[in-house]
């Protein structure tokens, strides 16, 4: 290899690393609790837990979380807006989700029926690659950037 070769390899861009499903996952469940959470933000930046009430911030606190009423496993329901609330970290962490109280948010929100579908098809089988979770990703934080812009909430 001469002096010509090595300078033309070096123009080749290097490949991306690639990413694990799981990694995939983690970046998109993120991306939808942002969304999810900006969405349910008053103009003051505020959420308020579905399960007990608490009033906090919806970005940056480590506090608000998006909460599954069919757990994240079930890929069918994991990113279905109608499978879930803003909760509190010690709702949804340390309460389990409070499913009980969750069912209850889900069904004066969205109606009997609603909840009663989810229950129904959660366990559906969903198969989803790599490259459609993250451009899932791109879709949820796109779609959060607009709200955050309209409502005008800080990050």
């Amino acid at each position: 290899m001469d002096a010509d070769d090595s300078e033309t390899m070096s123009e080749y861009p290097k490949p991306a690393p690639r990413i694990t499903r799981e990694e995939a996952l983690k970046i998109a469940d993120d991306e939808f609790s942002l969304l999810m959470r900006a969405y349910h933000a008053s103009e003051d930046g505020l959420v308020r837990c579905c399960t007990c009430g608490e009033l906090m911030e919806w970005y940056g606190t480590g506090v608000a979380q998006w909460g599954h009423y069919m757990k994240r496993q079930y890929m069918w329901t994991r990113w279905d807006v109608t499978n879930g609330g803003v909760q509190c970290e010690g709702c949804n962490v340390y309460g389990d989700g409070v499913p009980e109280a969750m069912r209850a948010c889900l069904v004066a929100r969205f109606g009997e029926a609603e909840v009663e579908r989810l229950e129904t098809e959660h366990k559906r089988l969903l198969q989803v690659n790599v490259f459609d979770i993250l451009e899932l990703s791109k879709s949820f934080k796109e779609k959060r950037m607009e709200i955050v812009r309209e409502k005008k909430l800080v990050l």
